[in-house]
């Protein structure tokens, strides 16, 4: 709860800043991660922010109170293009160097990805 209690208050710093959070988690914690960032972020006065963790396709993800969490591994077209910022919730303990090489392995030798954590 505390760790969630954390990045809700990160969340709600975006938010007022007018940025678009997306969430990121273990598909097996995505209920519980979803339930408490929600309740957490009513708690810092965001009582219209909705934490979606599925069906991503049948929600307006362009509506400024969706916070889409999508967990770790998702295949698919990509919804989340529009999102300017990305917390993980609970990680795979992998290095900076280690998922910049992954990011940039997947993407043409003309495109790279700046990437920072």
């Amino acid at each position: 709860p505390q760790v969630l209690w954390l990045f809700a208050g990160l969340i709600a710093r975006r938010l007022d800043e007018g940025m678009r959070p997306l969430l990121v988690s273990k598909k097996c914690f995505m209920t519980t991660c979803a339930k408490a960032i929600q309740k957490y972020l009513r708690e810092f006065g965001h009582e219209d922010i909705e934490v979606i963790s599925e069906n991503w396709s049948q929600v307006d993800l362009t509506r400024p109170n969706v916070i889409p969490l999508i967990n770790y591994g998702m295949i698919g077209t990509n919804r989340f293009e529009h999102f300017n910022c990305a917390y993980c919730l609970n990680s795979y303990y992998v290095t900076e160097r280690e998922v910049n090489q992954i990011l940039q392995d997947v993407l043409g030798a003309d495109v790279q990805i700046a990437l920072e954590i």
